[in-house]
C-alpha cells in the first residue's frame, strides 16, 4: 500500500507547511488543513472546523515562537506510512532556531493527514518530546 510517490507528496505538503511557517504567513499554514482539524497540544485539544477558525490558533503558535526567540523551524527527522489509499501518518522532528543559530528548541510532531480532492491535508497534529517521535517502517531523511 505504501507509495513512494504518496510519501513524497505527503513530505512535500508538510515542507511546504514549515516554509509557510517560516514565514509567518497565517493564511497559507490553514490552507494546508482539513476542515476540521485538530490540535493536540500540552496545553489541551482544540478542534477548528473551518480555516477562519483555524487562524486565531495558528496566530497565537506564531506568537509563542516570537516570544521564544524563534526565528527558523528546522527538520531533524522525518517518518512516514501510509495507512491507506487516503490516509497517511506522519512523525516530525523539529529544531527552532533563535536569527544567530541557538537552538530554542527541539519538537516532536505527530500528523495524520488525509488525502482529498485538493491533496493531502492536515487533519490532527500532535505536538509532544522529540525523543517520543514516532519512527515508522518508511523512513524519509529530509535534509
Amino acid at each position: 500500500m505504501q507509495s513512494h510517490d504518496e510519501a513524497r507528496a505527503v513530505i512535500q505538503t508538510l515542507r511546504d507547511y514549515y516554509a509557510a511557517s517560516n514565514k509567518q504567513d497565517v493564511q497559507q499554514m490553514v490552507s494546508y488543513y482539513h476542515e476540521p482539524v485538530m490540535f493536540i497540544t500540552p496545553r489541551g485539544v482544540l478542534t477548528r472546523a473551518t480555516h477562519a477558525e483555524a487562524i486565531p490558533v495558528v496566530t497565537a503558535f506564531i506568537e509563542r515562537l516570537q516570544s521564544m526567540g524563534a526565528a527558523r523551524t528546522e527538520w531533524a527527522e522525518s517518518h512516514v506510512k501510509q495507512l491507506s489509499d487516503n490516509l497517511t501518518v506522519a512523525g516530525v522532528v523539529v529544531v527552532r532556531y533563535k536569527a544567530d543559530g541557538q537552538e530554542v528548541e527541539r519538537v516532536g510532531w505527530t500528523y495524520l493527514l488525509q488525502k482529498t480532492s485538493g491533496g493531502w491535508k492536515i487533519v490532527v497534529l500532535a505536538a509532544h518530546p522529540a525523543d517520543t517521535v514516532l519512527r515508522l517502517e518508511h523512513v524519509t531523511m529530509s535534509r
